[in-house]
């Protein structure tokens, strides 16, 4: 076996296991589950650097399979036993797979970039908004102020580093990269039952696409 794969699966089993140790530890399982979102997110995010463009096809479609049977049986409960509503648990690898056919040959960095918004932006909004938030709204379901705060930041951080990285600093490409943030953090205010799980991503992948 690739020693890129085994540790991909090394650290998928990691944020799997901390999210379940967690759980039965007595954490309430809205935070599980995000604690699973933000390392799947991160591990996803180096998949072009450590395995091959099938080999990712292939570990994304296996998630795609996992996930929706423990939500039909439910036997992984850190992400599933929850008392809402949602579709982010199984749109979480669609949205990777669906980013990995759209944009992992064109730019590997822009799919990247696409899965640091999906686990680091949203993942530490929906955690910490949980946490700290005392503003809500209410547009599609509600969010906290505190929450698109924190999305917009590290949102924008996440931009910022890839274009220092690139060396393009000028005017439009930080215009156009606030202007993604904004857009963003916009979807994300308005997304509901975890569709932005879905359009995040693709979306972002879009703004890094036009940075690169």
């Amino acid at each position: 076996m690739p020693t890129g794969l085994i540790i991909v699966l090394v650290l998928y089993g990691l944020a799997f296991l901390i999210g379940e140790l967690a759980y039965h530890g007595g954490i309430d399982s809205n935070i599980t589950r995000k604690i699973i979102h933000i390392g799947g997110g991160a591990v996803t995010a180096f998949l072009p650097f450590l395995v091959s463009f099938r080999t990712a096809l292939a570990l994304t479609a296996f998630f795609i399979v996992f996930i929706f049977l423990s939500e039909r049986y439910k036997f992984f409960h850190s992400i599933h036993n929850i008392n809402w509503q949602s579709r982010g648990a199984l749109l979480f690898p669609v949205s990777v797979l669906a980013s990995i056919l759209l944009f992992w040959e064109l730019s590997p960095i822009v799919f990247s970039g696409a899965m640091l918004i999906l686990g680091l932006s949203d993942g530490f909004a929906s955690l910490l908004g949980r946490a700290w938030g005392r503003h809500h709204y209410f547009i599609t379901a509600e969010k906290t102020y505190e929450g698109s705060l924190i999305f917009f930041i590290i949102t924008l951080a996440i931009f910022s580093v890839f274009l220092i990285i690139k060396g393009s600093v000028g005017f439009f490409p930080i215009s156009l990269a606030l202007l993604g943030t904004i857009f963003l953090t916009v979807i994300e205010g308005v997304s509901r039952n975890g569709w932005d799980n879905l359009f995040l991503p693709l979306v972002g992948g879009g703004f890094f696409l036009l940075l690169f």
